[in-house]
């Protein structure tokens, strides 16, 4: 548990006393889950989870794995000279893709236009 998540926890049980603990009204577990939430709720208004992730690009290579802890994709951007990142490429979906051009999965080009999030199972840790 993260000094935040304990110091949190003992005001909380400081504010209701023999409220939160072994055959009292909360368990320490419910107290220190809703703790959690409320702080990933609060980062997530707040946009605070934020990272840069660079992804070098290969020739014939459709997906591309990101970090396990990614829950969403915002923005990506390209740079056609490796250190100028002033291409923003667009988000679209598998049908947008399609209507697009029904061999996207196949198109070959020297520079991307779009990109589509297929999976994110990623969460945001305790700490």
């Amino acid at each position: 548990m993260s000094d935040v998540i304990a110091g949190a926890l003992a005001k909380v049980k400081a504010r209701i006393p023999d409220q939160i603990g072994i055959n009292s009204r909360w368990t320490e577990t419910l107290v220190t889950n809703i703790i959690i939430a409320a702080d990933r709720a609060t980062r997530d208004r707040c946009e605070v989870h934020r990272y840069e992730f660079p992804v070098e690009l290969s020739d014939d290579v459709i997906s591309y794995g990101i970090l396990s802890g990614f829950v969403s994709i915002d923005k990506v951007e390209f740079s056609l000279d490796g250190t100028n990142y002033d291409w923003l490429l667009q988000s679209r979906g598998l049908e947008d893709l399609d209507a697009i051009s029904h061999s996207w999965r196949t198109d070959r080009s020297t520079r991307p236009d779009f990109y589509s999030l297929l999976s994110a199972p990623g969460v945001q840790s305790e700490d």
